[in-house]
């Protein structure tokens, strides 16, 4: 069981490594707001926590709102989106290369719903979590 956590753990290390460099490649050159860009790296490191728009928002010292207006400026989609996002981005990387299952992907993604895991996945992929890993 702990060879099981720690490849889980090494697997989930090494993709959200390769999301950041992804991030900060594409996204964070015309971002200016260091308030956005200090919630954009916690939201990369901790994407399977289920945190409120509040919660982000205190992060910046701002209203929900204020927070919201200024995330989707700066990102282009609202918070909600671009966590949905990381988490069907590592969710993919998951089924692909891991062998953990489906319940199994869907937690490791801050997803404890699988039922519900596999809804928003295959909105967002065209294909079920089963169908994608094949």
């Amino acid at each position: 069981a702990n060879d099981f956590v720690e490849d889980s753990d090494n697997l989930m290390s090494i993709s959200w490594l390769l999301q950041f460099c992804e991030l900060f490649k594409n996204e964070v050159k015309s971002i200016k707001d260091e308030r956005i860009l200090a919630v954009l790296k916690y939201i990369n490191k901790n994407y399977g926590e289920n945190n409120s728009v509040e919660f982000y928002a205190k992060m910046c010292g701002v209203s929900a709102d204020r927070f919201a207006h200024l995330f989707k400026n700066a990102v282009g989609v609202s918070p909600h989106k671009y966590i949905m996002d990381i988490r069907i981005r590592q969710a993919k990387y998951l089924l692909e290369f891991s062998d953990l299952n489906v319940n199994e992907v869907a937690s490791a993604v801050g997803m404890e719903d699988a039922f519900y895991f596999s809804r928003v996945f295959k909105k967002y992929t065209g294909v079920s979590p089963q169908k994608y890993k094949g």
